[in-house]
């Protein structure tokens, strides 16, 4: 059982005194209990998720961009497999325009996620958790209370 009988999240526990600080959440039948570090360390390990491509992504056809412009500029073509010479230089050149097409969308969508979806530090995601839950707790009390005709 809880020490918090509201049912609202709470944070508890100073570093002064030793005690952990933790997170209790209680919505309808149902209780968490959480030191507030491990959730810390969840929201660190859930960013790994963001929204929208890395730059690590953006730079993969970026190399293939680069090897094509490389393959244009330094081979002289031949023909192979029945193929003319002009075939697989406008091939190469295809590849080339493709990749820097996808480079250029991943990249423009990394600055997009960049500008409108800063990156938060741990404390502010926290912080915006302990809200949501205080919010949806305090919903689900309005609705007992509605249910139960004490509004």
């Amino acid at each position: 059982m809880s020490d918090n009988p509201s049912g609202k999240p709470t944070s508890a526990g100073t570093p002064a005194t030793g005690a952990l600080a933790s997170v209790t959440y209680k919505a309808r039948k149902e209780e968490v209990v959480m030191n507030k570090y491990h959730l810390k360390l969840a929201i660190r390990r859930m960013k790994d998720r963001r929204k929208g491509p890395t730059l690590e992504q953006a730079a993969i056809p970026l190399t293939i961009a680069i090897s094509m412009l490389y393959t244009l500029l330094t081979t002289s073509f031949k023909k192979f497999a029945s193929v003319p010479p002009a075939t697989w230089q406008a091939l190469t050149l295809m590849a080339l325009i493709a990749s820097l097409a996808v480079f250029s969308f991943l990249f423009g969508s990394w600055l997009y996620c960049l500008r409108y979806y800063p990156p938060k530090s741990d404390d502010e995601e926290y912080d915006e958790i302990i809200r949501e839950m205080n919010a949806e707790t305090e919903r689900i009390e309005a609705i007992e209370r509605e249910a139960n005709g004490q509004a």
